[in-house]
């Protein structure tokens, strides 16, 4: 089971709030005024309040880089990157080394996957301020994104260089260290993360699927309770702990924490489901399986939910629906070998053998096996179709006779054949 769980974080350039127009080179009062006004409209969260102002502001006086940025802000949160970025350009025009608004407009190309463009921006940042750590960062979580993961590595080992107490760092590379399946290095670097934070709780977390994923399962369960201890209803927690309990064929305790997550959340309930049906399956609690599977509606993962219905019906003797949850997967997987012995195997234990002998037959034709010709046989045989049973028979025997597996089967069948024949002439 690969587990897909990412805790890169950018950091945010864009959540500070804006000062007044003390350490801004205004023309006069109104100016200040405007600009001051337009700063608590953005600190109170109302962005369109803040474009309106410095429009007016803009009009009086054309060349505030400030004002271009703080412009440039208020789009970014409103989701308008494109008027943002046109925005945090003017702002750079005007003054080059504008810091934030290369931050600014970084963030915003990053949102848009403009990642060439953002990655510019950063290294503008870094030739203005080369010893801040959070630049090597942010561009390795860019190079990250863009899938240049050699060049991540390298930014996030100068970023840590710079401040090796960011822990979120730390977390980041072992996470792309985790990905490229270097996982004791990984392990180190979240290792390093804990002692940093000991409340570090996606660094025990990815910790645990590592280990999870290196099926050393104690440490996973250790490392998991752990994060559970920091947030107790944490839900990636406590899904991969059920799925580690599972693994470790500690069922009742994976049971335990798949219920306890679909009484905490509203999400992920069908996936969840899926899981708890699997758990009661494997712990031969067939009933309580279906009930959850009949709960999932859209959750897949190269999953065919209806044959795992099907099988988990047939199990339990429910060979009726059975034969509906195998129609039904097999209308999406026609081919399957497996689909089609099972349905044949329902129908004949329902008896309907001639709706088995077709499925059977059909298999024949995919895969010459010498079990699914004793099926058959056994079908025509209820039938009283002796002849047909008999071929099949000997069908079967010539497979047998260079298979030492079914080799012992061969008196018996012969047997079989010996009674079948006698039944035939009885008919005549």
């Amino acid at each position: 089971m690969k587990n897909k769980i990412l805790f890169i974080l950018f950091f945010s350039f864009l959540l500070v709030n804006f000062s007044s127009a003390k350490d801004i080179a205004l023309n006069n009062e109104e100016e200040v005024n405007i600009f001051n006004q337009a700063v608590s409209f953005y600190n109170s969260n109302n962005y369109n309040a803040v474009i309106k102002a410095i429009n007016v502001l803009l009009e009086k006086n054309p060349n505030i880089a400030e004002a271009y940025n703080l412009r440039g802000n208020a789009y970014y949160s409103i989701g308008e990157y494109d008027l943002a970025v046109k925005d945090f350009t003017e702002a750079i025009k005007i003054d080059v080394k504008f810091s934030d608004a290369y931050k600014s407009r970084a963030e915003s190309y990053r949102l848009q996957k403009k990642y060439d463009l953002a990655v510019n921006d950063l290294n503008t940042l870094i030739e203005i301020d080369p010893e801040n750590y959070s630049f090597y960062y942010n561009r390795g979580i860019l190079h990250i994104e863009s899938n240049d993961k050699q060049l991540a590595i390298a930014d996030l080992t100068k970023s840590i260089a710079l401040n090796p107490n960011n822990y979120v760092a730390f977390i980041t590379r072992g996470e792309l260290l985790y990905h490229l399946k270097n996982y004791e290095q990984a392990k180190h670097d979240l290792d390093t993360a804990i002692n940093l934070n000991t409340e570090a709780i996606d660094a025990y977390k990815l910790h645990a699927t590592i280990d999870l994923e290196m099926q050393n399962y104690d440490e996973a369960i250790k490392y998991y309770n752990i994060a559970l201890n920091l947030k107790p209803k944490d839900e990636d927690a406590l899904f991969y702990r059920g799925l580690t309990f599972m693994e470790s064929s500690k069922i009742d305790e994976a049971i335990n924490d798949f219920n306890t997550l679909l009484e905490n959340t509203t999400t992920n309930k069908d996936r969840t489901n899926y899981y708890l049906a699997l758990a009661y399956y494997r712990n031969s609690k067939y009933k309580e399986a279906i009930k959850c599977l009949d709960k999932v509606h859209t959750y897949r993962e190269n999953i065919n939910l209806s044959e795992l219905r099907g099988n988990i019906n047939y199990l339990d003797g429910n060979y009726e629906e059975a034969t509906k949850d195998y129609t039904k997967a097999l209308s999406e997987m026609p081919d399957s070998i497996e689909l089609l012995k099972n349905r044949g195997n329902c129908f004949y234990n329902i008896k309907k053998y001639e709706e088995a002998i077709n499925d059977y037959t059909q298999l024949l034709k995919l895969n010459k096996d010498a079990t699914i010709l004793h099926n058959r046989a056994n079908s025509y045989r209820a039938l009283e179709k002796y002849k047909e049973a008999i071929n099949d028979c000997k069908e079967f025997i010539n497979i047998a006779q260079t298979d030492n597996n079914l080799k012992m089967f061969i008196s018996d069948v012969e047997k079989e054949i010996e009674y079948m024949e006698y039944k035939c002439n009885e008919k005549k």
